[in-house]
């Protein structure tokens, strides 16, 4: 990223190299008349899992909208995973993704799961979202 003047787009950028990193099936969808209001930036499926990550440059500056906590609070209904993520929140996408990885891996191979990197995703996924829920 971009250190003297970050912009939304270098948020972005992070965000498609943790996805590509990670292997993870991902789209923009467009923001058009014919999509919905307050889509995120963001739509991804790994695992058999959905994931939209709503991209800010400080959501401490400004988080999403009305309309874009709406569409990530029906995403969580629905079972899937929301995420809001800016500059300081894409080494948190990025860890729980590896934690996420790990730990099916091992599931997979009929081994336990790790206590701790349970209780971390849980903090992790807390840090992410803590706009929408």
């Amino acid at each position: 990223m971009t250190k003297a003047h970050p912009i939304e787009a270098d948020v972005k950028k992070g965000i498609k190299k943790i996805f590509d990193k990670h292997d993870i099936f991902w789209w923009c969808p467009p923001a058009n008349t014919y999509g919905r209001t307050g889509i995120s930036d963001f739509h991804a499926i790994w695992r058999g899992n959905f994931i939209a990550v709503e991209a800010k440059l400080d959501v401490k500056v400004k988080g999403p909208t009305d309309m874009q906590k709406a569409f990530l609070t029906s995403i969580q209904s629905s079972g899937g995973m929301a995420f809001v993520v800016d500059a300081e929140r894409l080494p948190f996408l990025d860890e729980f993704l590896t934690l996420w990885e790990i730990e099916a891996n091992a599931v997979e191979r009929g081994q336990p799961e790790t206590p701790e990197n349970a209780a971390r995703m849980i903090d992790l996924v807390r840090a992410l979202t803590w706009e929408v829920v």
